[in-house]
């Protein structure tokens, strides 16, 4: 057995090296042989080993007389992905850049995808694509981890970074970087602090939200603010789309105060959050997709528009056919609805929430609470793509009916 030191970590090498990591299973191998949770995840594109000290990179174009400040980025989905993009992107691309991206942590491998298969998480992808050096990719199960924060500590980082990582920080953890922990938060903290920001904002029919940049301290979400961006949200179709524009103006806002967070200045007039003013975001739940019509048209809207992604917005119906029985009730996907604008003098909808009716002109109108009305844009039936309303109804006999089935 060869003995070798990985960061800070010895590790015990068995005579196949490359069996140190298994990529379906995600898991370690320990010096027995026996599988235990994971510290760091296998690269995507497979594992290699170093011997030595770790690579030493810079991510700026040109030398500079200073060397440029260690920054480690925190995060795991897709638009964590795309920030650690434009920020590496920025240090390549500037002359005499400030700041590299020394290091990244992410979460462990994950089954996702229809294939359910293991698959390491977006910001893992990005960083390899980004040319990280495998050592310096970090998946732990728990930012608690004593090997981890060790090896994090071994590498001084001058600023650590987070966006939509997923994991508590131990005060362990943020006592490590020197200019402390930045957290780009999709929200006008201290409003909608939590796991689900901009989707709590949009159901909530929010008409302005924005963009937070602030340290990170034991309470979520609730450290002094940096700088903070206002957008109107009716520039966006739904949560997907917010989240997307609202990180990447956080990444941007991040590049521009990076000088103000090494001279000192950031931290001295960083604005303590008014706690009377907080409210909460909490984590979206598969509970969350179902669509209740007794609620409001505008209140149903938002929710459509705000979950579109994950848990999504759905609703049991059946199909009558006239002097026959109703079909076994089926659940039909929501992806796209607007309160209705148009005269109901001529439709048939009895003042009854949940009553559905066809238009000649092939729309589904739905009766909802405080006598509103909510019109269906775009379905998706299950094992189908998403398709116009009307694209559906051609599917139905000319004399079908929808009926809610609550």
């Amino acid at each position: 057995m060869l003995t070798a030191r990985l960061h800070t970590c010895c590790v015990r090498l068995p005579k196949h090296p490359g069996r140190l990591f298994t990529r379906v299973s995600g898991k370690k191998w320990s010096s027995s042989g026996h599988a235990h949770r994971q510290l760091w995840c296998p690269p995507a594109r497979g594992f290699t080993f170093r011997y030595g000290t770790a690579l030493q990179r810079s991510f700026c174009s040109s030398a500079t007389a200073a060397s440029p400040r260690s920054v480690v980025f925190l995060g795991s989905p897709e638009v964590a992905a795309e920030v650690l993009k434009h920020l590496t992107s920025y240090a390549k691309s500037e002359e005499n850049c400030s700041y590299e991206i020394s290091a990244v942590v992410t979460q462990p491998w994950a089954a996702r995808g229809r294939s359910r298969k293991p698959k390491p998480s977006f910001v893992e992808e990005a960083a390899v694509q980004c040319g990280i050096p495998d050592e310096r990719i970090f998946c732990p199960a728990s930012a608690k981890d004593a090997g981890f924060l060790e090896s994090l500590a071994a590498l001084k980082p001058d600023l650590c970074v987070t966006a939509a990582y997923g994991n508590i920080l131990p005060q362990a953890f943020l006592d490590i970087p020197t200019f402390g922990t930045l957290n780009i938060h999709p929200s006008l903290l201290p409003k909608f602090r939590g796991a689900a920001p901009v989707q709590r904002a949009l159901q909530e029919g929010a008409e302005e939200s924005g963009v937070s940049l602030a340290f990170t301290v034991r309470t979520m979400d609730a450290g002094p603010i940096v700088a903070q961006e206002v957008v109107n949200m009716s520039r966006y179709q739904d949560a997907d789309e917010a989240l997307q524009s609202l990180f990447q103006i956080g990444a941007q806002m991040l590049v521009q105060h990076m000088p103000r967070i090494w001279s000192g200045a950031a931290a001295a007039e960083a604005r303590p959050q008014d706690e009377s003013q907080a409210t909460s975001a909490p984590k979206l739940r598969k509970e969350d997709a179902v669509l209740d019509f007794t609620k409001a048209a505008h209140a149903l809207a938002n929710q459509i528009r705000a979950f579109s992604s994950w848990p999504g917005s759905r609703a049991s119906f059946t199909t009558r056919e006239p002097d026959d029985a109703a079909s076994e009730p089926f659940d039909l996907k929501i992806t796209r609805a607007a309160v209705y604008q148009g005269s109901t003098q001529s439709i048939s909808l009895s003042g009854q929430p949940g009553c559905i009716c066809r238009t000649p002109a092939k729309e589904i109108l739905v009766r909802c609470g405080e006598a509103s009305v909510l019109q269906l844009l775009t379905v998706q039936p299950a094992s189908r793509r998403p398709m116009p309303a009307s694209a559906y109804l051609n599917g139905l006999s000319a004399t079908a009916q929808l009926v809610w089935s609550q």
